[in-house]
Formats: C-alpha cells, sequence, structure tokens
C-alpha cells in the first residue's frame, strides 16, 4: 500500500510539475506539489 502510493504521488508529481512549467509557474507549481505531498487525501481527489 505505501510503496505504490509513494510511486503514484512522485509520477502525478511529475506530470504536475511539467504542466506548471510549461505554463511558465514553476515557482507555484513547486508550493504546489509541497502541499500536496504534505496532504496525501489532497492527492487523491486530483486522481
Amino acid at each position: 500500500m505505501g510503496i505504490k502510493e509513494t510511486f503514484q504521488v512522485t509520477e502525478v508529481q511529475v506530470i504536475l510539475g511539467r504542466f506548471f512549467v510549461r505554463k511558465g509557474k514553476s515557482k507555484k507549481g513547486i508550493m504546489f506539489f509541497n502541499h500536496i505531498v504534505r496532504n496525501g487525501e489532497l492527492l487523491r481527489s486530483y486522481k
């Protein structure tokens, strides 16, 4: 359970990271990732 979720979080982070970088909001994106990492439940609502 834990390992699988960790991989999913990393995958979503990478996807969102590229999305924010393309939009030119890398700074905002980094803050957004940290927020998601801290709140694992918030991540589930984005899937």
